[in-house]
């Protein structure tokens, strides 16, 4: 993982699924959650005063997050967490090293 990319949280969900949160080095953009579109469905909330936004990809995992915010939400299975873990920082880290 991304040493400007920290992992603030860990809790198990009654689930089973894990919820990991995430603190970035910068806040989340609307480019950033476009560039996202191939980890999954994406679903922007924009009626709310603070923008939230969702991608899913399936079962696997899910990302929540606030527009303008520097904290992201995923929850993963624990089947494909290891694998899902790292695409998914992967993206982020792109955005890191594009700066």
């Amino acid at each position: 993982m991304s040493e400007t990319i920290k992992e603030v949280k860990l809790k198990q969900c009654s689930d089973g699924r894990i919820k990991k949160e995430y603190l970035l080095p910068y806040p989340i953009t609307r480019d950033m959650i476009s560039n996202l579109k191939p980890a999954g469905e994406v679903f922007i909330m924009d009626y709310l005063a603070d923008p939230v936004f969702t991608i899913v990809h399936g079962t696997d995992f899910n990302v929540r997050g606030m527009v303008g915010k520097k904290i992201v939400a995923i929850w993963y299975t624990t089947e494909k967490m290891s694998d899902n873990e790292r695409f998914i920082i992967s993206f982020f880290e792109s955005f890191v090293n594009n700066e």
